[in-house]
């Protein structure tokens, strides 16, 4: 089934659903096809739950704002003084899941510029860095750039140095 987004609604272009084995449960084998089987009906009927749902979220969303990365890391380190839980930070747009880089280099850079404390981040896509840091080894210190490759803000390599901590 293909669909479109156009304004509010969300249209179904085609409801051709090829119906495949059942078998079996909880893996995927090229040769039996996608473990499930889906009627046409509950396809259209999923597709129109979908579409209210997203519909019925949107004012939500709307009212919500893009948060500066000055900003964001501020309140972070404000809100970590009293937590019990750890402070997330999201760069949303580098999503490697996505099919984003995962380079990204902003948040990094203004949680060293407002002095974070006990920061941690979870994804940065930098092969050369990695490849240096298991070569030197553990407590080493690395005088290099980490991140970035691409061009727009947050997008700068950061220098060293850096100390391998972990491999």
């Amino acid at each position: 089934t293909s669909t479109a987004l156009r304004g509010d609604r969300m249209m179904v272009r085609s409801r051709t659903v090829r119906s495949v084995p059942a078998w079996p449960p909880a893996a995927r084998v090229p040769e039996r096809g996608t473990p499930f089987s889906i009627a046409e009906a509950s396809v259209a009927a999923a597709v129109d739950r979908l579409a209210a749902a997203v519909a019925a979220a949107e004012p939500a969303y709307a009212a919500q704002r893009v948060v500066p990365v000055a900003e964001a890391v501020a309140t972070a380190i404000a809100r970590a003084r009293n937590a019990r839980r750890p402070i997330v930070l999201a760069d949303t747009q580098d999503n490697p899941g996505a099919a984003a880089p995962s380079n990204t280099t902003g948040i990094i850079a203004e949680l060293l510029r407002q002095d974070a404390r006990d920061a941690i981040v979870g994804i940065l896509h930098d092969p050369a860095s990695a490849r240096a840091a298991h070569a030197a080894g553990l407590g080493a210190r690395l005088d290099t750039a980490i991140g970035g490759g691409l061009a727009g803000p947050g997008q700068a390599p950061q220098p060293g140095p850096w100390t391998v901590t972990a491999l």
